[in-house]
Parts: C-alpha cells; sequence; structure tokens
C-alpha cells in the first residue's frame, strides 16, 4: 500500500511543509519528514525516501540542483516538484533530470498531489518491488510529457 511509502517534502516555506504534510497526513500517510533546505534533504537521504515533494526555488541549493543530488544517491525515488514557478522551461528542465510531475503552487496544487501519488501508486502496483523502477515509461504517463513533449 503506497500509504505506507517514506515521504520527504522539501520547501523554504513554513507554511506549504505545515500544509503539504497535513494533506498528506489526511490522505493516510504516516512516514512523512519536512526538511527546509536542499541541504537538509541530502544529508537524509540515507533514510531512503520513496517518494520526495520538492520546491524548485529555495535559498543556498535550488531545487534542480538538489534534484541532482537525489538522483546521484538514491535514483529509483519518485520526485514530484511543487513550486510557485509556473514556467514550463523549469518544469521540462526538471523533468529531464529525473522528477516525475512539476505541480505549480495554487488553487489545484492538493488534486495534482493526489494525481501524482495516484501515478505513482498505480507504478508500484503494476511493477514487481525488486525491479529497479523504469521511470521513462513513468513519464509516457505523465501529463507534462503528454502535454509538451510529445509529437503534435
Amino acid at each position: 500500500m503506497l500509504t505506507s511509502k517514506s515521504i520527504f517534502i522539501v520547501d523554504d516555506e513554513p507554511l506549504h511543509l505545515s500544509t503539504s504534510m497535513y494533506h498528506l497526513k489526511r490522505l493516510g500517510y504516516k512516514n512523512i519528514a519536512c526538511f527546509s533546505s536542499g541541504e537538509e534533504c541530502i544529508s537524509n537521504l540515507d533514510l531512503r525516501p520513496d517518494i520526495i515533494f520538492l520546491d524548485y526555488l529555495m535559498n543556498e541549493m535550488n531545487g534542480l540542483d538538489t534534484l541532482k543530488a537525489i538522483k546521484a544517491y538514491h535514483r529509483n525515488c519518485f520526485v514530484v516538484f511543487v513550486s510557485g514557478q509556473d514556467n514550463v522551461e523549469d518544469a521540462l528542465e526538471a523533468l529531464k533530470n529525473g522528477a516525475v510531475d512539476y505541480i505549480v503552487k495554487g488553487k489545484d496544487q492538493l488534486k495534482l498531489i493526489e494525481a501524482a501519488l495516484s501515478s505513482i501508486r498505480e507504478f508500484f502496483l503494476t511493477h514487481d518491488k525488486n525491479l529497479e523502477h523504469q521511470h521513462k515509461s513513468f513519464l509516457l504517463k505523465n501529463r507534462w510529457y503528454n502535454g509538451f513533449l510529445s509529437p503534435c
């Protein structure tokens, strides 16, 4: 069951951290850790999170650099950006570097987080736990991939 998966929330905005944690707990997730910087997240990767919700624009180390460090250490982790940056180029760069989704903070944010978790749950249910995660096949179902990267 996906609610038993380990989740990190990484954001330098305390309100966003608490709102996201509350929402995930309301959905039944219990194993949640919050970090206010990319550096804090990276220093705790030995906890082997299954899913990381990551802000794009943070002080010190930005989300893209954090993503690259995450993937270098734990490439099978699902990273979902949740950012105030409504920029297609940033989203595509994040996806090219291994993120599985890019959600823009705002009114639909909580619904999109639930949709991302649903897609990740489907992936876990359809792939053997011993197989290396196949993010490429996951991305083929991704709304960003289908909306911006697929042929016209």
